[in-house]
């Protein structure tokens, strides 16, 4: 994933530049019960695992006093999630809400190795589709990003980008169930 701005409203769009990439997986195990013919409530809790890199503007102010930089970091999200939508033959689409705890730690700005962590909670709503049989489902999410809370020595440094969009797979090892009734 990567993430880019051209303008932070300061007027030079070639020094008000800043961008992110992101190497980002993550695995979650939950459930779910049918409601009615097609309905689905799930509940899920998991761990994601990131590499970030990028160069940004106001992101180390807390941690050295300067104003841009490149940076490089790793961080840890673990998260619960609630989903409910509905299910038709090879089609899935619904709604959720997760709660994300969000730990970085930056190991590098402008080449010094770092020391300080961010940490955020994340509210996380979003709407999904999936597609697929009834074990492996290709499933795209889009949605926005609420920040409750953040803290630890560089928590003014902690940046995110509200709205997201993912791609990912889904796969379920439960025995598949009957098609849904027409």
């Amino acid at each position: 994933a990567a993430s880019f701005d051209d303008d932070d409203g300061g007027g030079d769009a070639e020094e008000d530049s800043f961008w992110h990439a992101h190497q980002y997986g993550e695995l979650a195990l939950g459930t779910y019960d049918p409601y009615g013919t097609r309905g689905r409530l799930e509940v899920f809790g998991g761990m994601g695992y990131g590499r970030s890199r990028g160069d940004d503007e106001l992101f180390d102010e807390s941690l050295d006093g300067s104003s841009s930089g490149d940076f490089s970091g790793s961080y840890l999200r673990p998260f619960v999630q609630l989903d409910l939508g509905a299910a038709y033959s090879v089609v899935e689409f619904g709604g959720a809400f997760r709660l994300a705890w969000v730990r970085y730690h930056f190991d590098e700005v402008r080449g010094t190795p770092g020391s300080a962590d961010a940490q955020s909670l994340l509210s996380e709503n979003f709407f999904f589709t999936r597609v697929g049989g009834p074990n492996v489902k290709f499933e795209a999410t889009v949605g926005i990003a609420i920040q409750m809370i953040d803290s630890g020595a560089a928590a003014d440094a902690f940046t995110w980008m509200p709205f997201h969009f993912g791609i990912g797979v889904r796969g379920s090892f439960a025995k598949p169930e009957p098609p849904p009734r027409k």
